[in-house]
């Protein structure tokens, strides 16, 4: 819920929330997707200045509900890109200066993968990172 994104933020950055949807029905592992949302905003928050802005956009198409994340932080350099879905990569401008194990989106990544969903990352040095999580509105469970 937009509630509880807003107690990830540590009240030092501006969350902006938007979306043109009034309603969706989304038959998917809410847990999971909860979890997604939560790291990524974790991410955004962490890798951004002070009083930054973060924009979180939802939006769907026909079978797929569609969310982005998008900071104005640090960025991620192209070589990175390739890795960052990697279980323990952290950049190596970030060592030592962010925290964490560079766990974070390697277990996004398996979640979005679990939702038969995609992630995209499009992300400039020093001018922030957008993430993108498509994942489809209805999972059909294998027939028994």
């Amino acid at each position: 819920s937009i509630n509880e994104l807003r107690n990830v933020n540590d009240g030092m950055h501006k969350i902006e929330f938007k979306t043109p949807i009034k309603e969706m029905i989304v038959n998917t592992d809410k847990s999971l997707l909860r979890q997604i949302i939560h790291q990524l905003l974790l991410n955004a928050i962490k890798f951004s200045e002070d009083q930054a802005e973060i924009k979180i956009e939802l939006y769907e198409e026909v079978h797929q509900m569609i969310f982005s994340i998008e900071d104005k932080g640090v960025g991620i350099s192209e070589d990175d890109q390739r890795m960052i879905f990697e279980p323990f990569f952290k950049s190596t401008k970030n060592i030592g200066i962010i925290t964490g194990v560079g766990l974070g989106l390697s277990i996004v990544k398996m979640y979005v993968n679990a939702l038969l969903g995609d992630i995209f990352v499009r992300s400039e040095v020093g001018r922030g990172t957008k993430m993108t999580v498509k994942i489809p509105k209805q999972i059909n469970k294998p027939q028994k």
